[in-house]
């Protein structure tokens, strides 16, 4: 995501170095705030639906810049948009995928589970670079068919992380703390 939009603004909307690092921060401005709120209410209700909704945004994010690839370049109507809901999709998807990767590990496998599933992550990260590359990474690959195959890549991804994402079955934290399970592991 992030490699695809630096290759968007440059090649695309031909903007400078700093205007990229400028308009890259949006979304990540909007993860924080976000990620908060979800962690709470996932503390409370469960990751399904943090999944889905969190999901189904950053899939519409990338369905819009999608369907916008020919517009002018537009900062304050296509951009922020664009930016704000996929920012707010990753803040609640990111968090949601650490938490309920180690939802029901005991204790002493905590550790273990949470550096498997920073493993995945990162092997994830590294097949996303390569795809956007493949996309548009390469000389005559920054076409809007280019980033027609990474955009539709990104909104199948979303899509499916919204749908699997609804199977998860994480209880909140105070339905944790008064079933049988978890009285008789303090006993």
């Amino acid at each position: 995501m992030f490699l695809g939009n630096v290759f968007f603004l440059k090649e695309l909307w031909h903007y400078g170095t700093i205007e990229i690092g400028l308009a890259m921060t949006v979304g990540p401005l909007c993860v924080v705030p976000s990620a908060l709120v979800t962690g709470k209410y996932a503390g409370k209700h469960g990751h399904a639906k943090p999944f889905l909704v969190g999901g189904l945004l950053y899939a519409a994010s990338a369905m819009i810049r999608l369907a916008t690839l020919d517009f002018e370049a537009n900062f304050l109507l296509l951009w922020l948009p664009t930016a704000i809901l996929s920012g707010i999709g990753v803040g609640m998807i990111f968090p949601s995928l650490s938490s309920s990767a180690t939802f029901d590990l005991p204790p002493t496998r905590y550790s273990i589970g949470s550096g498997v599933n920073n493993s995945i992550r990162q092997l994830g990260s590294v097949l996303g670079i390569a795809f956007a590359v493949l996309c548009v990474g390469s000389e005559g690959a920054h076409a809007a068919s280019g980033f027609t195959a990474l955009y539709s890549g990104l909104t199948a991804a979303a899509v499916v992380t919204a749908l699997l994402g609804v199977h998860v079955s994480t209880a909140s934290v105070q339905d944790r703390s008064t079933s049988p399970a978890a009285v008789t592991e303090v006993k």
